[in-house]
């Protein structure tokens, strides 16, 4: 059996003094990790009493029930399933950071790092967008901006999914064309990460400006096939790669840079998820007079 990497080694950790400020961050974001895990069972368990979307939508075709109760459940519904998407992705790609920083690999702590951001940002943006977060009753014209951002975020794609999952690839590739209409994908990334990082602002947990998109920048150029490589591997690119002191260094700082960012935004997420199901809609709607 494959075994999973959900905390940081004894080994990597000792690369730092044992009473150093970042082996407290370590363990902190190990017991985060933990609770993100528990969070997402929760989420899970939550979703198997909701019926699917597809038997939704019969009933509003056919109007076997109230409309009003209708529209709550698929509320409900689309909710979950962007938090528990999310959840299990962080999981995922927290499981890609530690075992990266277990075996020493800052090019896998980048990649790991950079997509729990990414998707830590996507929720804050649904967050932002939910009108039950700031009001006690919600109005219909509160209500309709934002069920559709709820589908697009809970639905929509850049990828045109529902064609390949009909068996079209072959026309798909010899049409060139398999992205979803503009208006069906989510938005622009660094659109999200201007957003939580506005978040962070506010909560005051930011030290300086532009710091979420700093490091967010650094993930990136590291991640693409940009000189950005030459800072995680050494600055030579065609010595010999040997275990040696100043690798050991170079690795330490990379480290430090992707992977203990995210106790920041890991202690976030979780805030984050604890304000949305806490105030996950459970009202009738009124209308707007």
């Amino acid at each position: 059996m494959t075994e999973l990497h959900e905390t940081f080694s004894d080994d990597f950790k000792a690369l730092w003094e044992p009473e150093s400020q970042m082996q407290a961050i370590w363990e902190n974001i190990e017991v985060l990790y933990q609770g993100i895990k528990d969070f997402a069972q929760e989420q899970a368990i939550l979703q198997l009493g909701y019926r699917p979307l597809p038997e939704i939508e019969s009933d509003m075709a056919s109007k076997s029930k109230p409309m009003e109760f209708l529209y709550l459940e698929t509320i409900r519904l689309l909710w979950t399933k962007i938090l528990l998407r999310t959840l299990l992705k962080v999981i995922d790609g927290m499981q890609l950071v530690f075992y990266s920083a277990n075996t020493r690999n800052a090019y896998g702590c980048a990649l790991g790092a950079r997509s729990v951001l990414e998707h830590i940002a996507l929720l804050q943006y649904f967050g932002n967008q939910a009108p039950w977060l700031t009001q006690s009753m919600v109005d219909l014209q509160a209500a309709i901006p934002f069920t559709k951002a709820l589908f697009n975020l809970g639905l929509g794609s850049r990828f045109n999914w529902d064609e390949l999952l009909k068996g079209n690839i072959r026309q798909m590739v010899s049409r060139g064309d398999w992205e979803r209409p503009k208006d069906e994908r989510i938005p622009a990334i660094a659109q999200l990460i201007e957003g939580l990082e506005t978040a962070l602002q506010n909560e005051g947990k930011l030290q300086y400006k532009n710091e979420l998109k700093f490091l967010y920048g650094v993930l990136c150029d590291v991640v693409h096939p940009s000189w950005g490589g030459d800072f995680i591997y050494a600055p030579n690119m065609y010595r010999e790669m040997q275990p040696s002191r100043e690798n050991i260094e170079r690795f330490k700082v990379s480290a430090v840079m992707f992977c203990g960012s995210l106790h920041g935004l890991m202690a976030h997420l979780v805030r984050l998820h604890e304000r949305l199901t806490e105030r996950m809609p459970d009202l009738i709607l009124r209308e707007h007079k």
